[in-house]
């Protein structure tokens, strides 16, 4: 499956995990307000004597944060869905195997030595690897000269480079959007406490209950997401940057080849 593929998957996932959850809670959360139920007697459970009320589920507690509290969970399970794809999708891309194919480095190798050039374009232009394009770059320059293959292949490596780290910053934007979603259902939960207080004067601590929930309960989704979107975040980027490094080896040896075998002779011949 390309990215392309993967990014349009995650996006209906996410419509249909807003569709599936928030809404019927919405319509919930609108009925029940519609017909609030009467308050309890006296000595009742939940009417703050000894009885107390039975803790609520963690999707009753989600719900009794009415729209801003369901949207505030949605979002930061949106966010969880896309950091659990992106994560899915780095683990089959950053790989030796994957920017530096091991037969299209053998091939190359081969190529290089027969001084084969237009074969080895064919066959670097063929393919998407982090290697070929490098060797693709060089090879456009192979006429111009060692130091215009240099920066021709630096350049299509530095392509390369930025489009796998624009990729990789989506993993951190969720790590740092998570709590900060978490954050906003803190504040609209601490903003529910008071104005209870506000409204009746001296609340009782059960009636504090609900915008205290939604504001512990948003802030832990957030930083459930959070903590290991970070770690994903780190741990691609630190293997990407070894990977880099390894690869980028080949390429000088490729290149290497390439001038020591021959590309001299065409640059001479290119002049004469």
């Amino acid at each position: 499956m390309n990215s392309s593929t993967l990014r349009k998957a995650c996006i209906f996932l996410l419509v249909a995990i807003v569709v599936a959850y928030a809404f019927p809670a919405v319509f919930a959360l609108a009925g029940d307000e519609a017909a609030p139920p009467p308050p309890p007697e006296a000595g009742a459970p939940g009417a703050g004597g000894s009885g107390g009320t039975a803790p609520a589920g963690f999707l009753a507690q989600m719900f009794s944060g009415g729209f801003i509290g369901i949207s505030c969970t949605m979002m930061i399970v949106a966010t969880s869905v896309v950091t659990l794809a992106l994560a899915i999708e780095h683990m089959f891309l950053i790989k030796r195997e994957i920017l530096a194919p091991p037969e299209l480095v053998a091939t190359l190798e081969s190529l290089m030595q027969e001084q084969d050039l237009e074969e080895a374009m064919t066959i670097c232009q063929a393919s998407d690897s982090f290697l070929a394009k490098c060797i693709e770059g060089a090879l456009s320059k192979v006429n111009e000269g060692e130091e215009k293959m240099r920066e021709a292949m630096e350049s299509a490596a530095a392509e390369k480079v930025t489009k796998m780290r624009v990729k990789m910053g989506y993993i951190n934007l969720m790590a740092v959007l998570a709590p900060f979603l978490g954050l906003y259902g803190t504040v609209i939960g601490m903003i529910m406490a008071f104005q209870m207080i506000a409204i009746s004067g001296t609340p009782k601590p059960a009636e504090l209950a609900n915008g205290i929930q939604l504001a512990l309960w948003t802030t832990a989704e957030g930083l459930t997401v959070a903590i290991p979107a970070t770690a994903l975040y780190y741990y691609f980027k630190n293997k990407f940057d070894v990977l880099l490094q390894e690869v980028g080896k080949l390429t000088e040896e490729l290149l290497a080849g390439l001038l020591g075998g021959g590309g001299g002779e065409e640059e001479e011949a290119a002049e004469g």
